[in-house]
């Protein structure tokens, strides 16, 4: 299996192995995303925006080539004008999880956010898009299972770590608030209440009224 919900690694017979991010690496993740046949001038366009396209479809033979010769690229198939590579990802699985709101599942298969401080200068718009998509689902199954979650104790937990997230999320801190005044953790949610006005302050903002009710209920 392929992780991409974390550092890229990939996992045989229970065993964690990283991957290192080349171009050729980054191809295969993309498809591996993309699950079906991608035409051989659109992966040219992506990787090579600024060449010609004769130029761009030899760049792409080239890193095509190197992928063949990884250890785990045996699904990839090359065709004169397509390509695919079928390998089963952590992505697949909490996206199916989410679907059918297995909110614990999902949540143990959401380590990191996708391709985990992977960066490239002409894949990043795509990186993104991911990124933010996938944590948009993995934020709402942090609700969902906090929702079902009867320990006010772990649902405080559940929901700090869905603020750590972004701290300038005010609902999502609303609902920690809440959650650590019923579970008696007032000097956290005090902490987190502090630190949330520091950085509107910094950002020359104030909190609604909602949230300084909440935070009147904490002194």
């Amino acid at each position: 299996m392929l992780r991409l919900l974390d550092s890229p690694q990939i996992i045989t017979n229970g065993v964690s192995v990283g991957i290192t991010m080349t171009k050729p690496t980054l191809l295969l993740c993309y498809l591996a995303m993309q699950g079906t046949w991608v035409s051989r001038s659109s992966l040219a366009l992506l990787f090579r925006p600024d060449a010609p396209e004769q130029v761009a479809l030899h760049t792409l033979r080239l890193m095509l080539n190197r992928a063949k010769n990884l250890p785990w690229a045996g699904g990839l198939e090359v065709q004169p004008k397509r390509v695919r590579f079928l390998i089963p990802t952590d992505v697949q699985l909490f996206c199916l999880a989410v679907g059918h709101s297995d909110w614990s599942a999902a949540l143990e298969l959401y380590q990191k956010p996708f391709l985990y401080e992977v960066s490239h200068p002409v894949l990043d718009e795509w990186i993104g898009a991911e990124r933010e998509r996938l944590s948009g689902a993995w934020r709402e199954a942090m609700l969902a299972q906090a929702k079902l979650e009867p320990d006010q104790n772990q649902v405080a937990a559940l929901l700090w770590r869905l603020w750590q997230h972004n701290e300038l999320d005010e609902m999502i801190l609303q609902h920690y608030l809440r959650a650590a005044y019923l579970a008696g953790q007032r000097e956290a949610a005090l902490s987190a209440f502090n630190r949330f006005l520091l950085l509107l302050q910094e950002l020359g903002s104030r909190p609604s009224p909602d949230t300084l009710e909440l935070q009147r209920l904490l002194v």
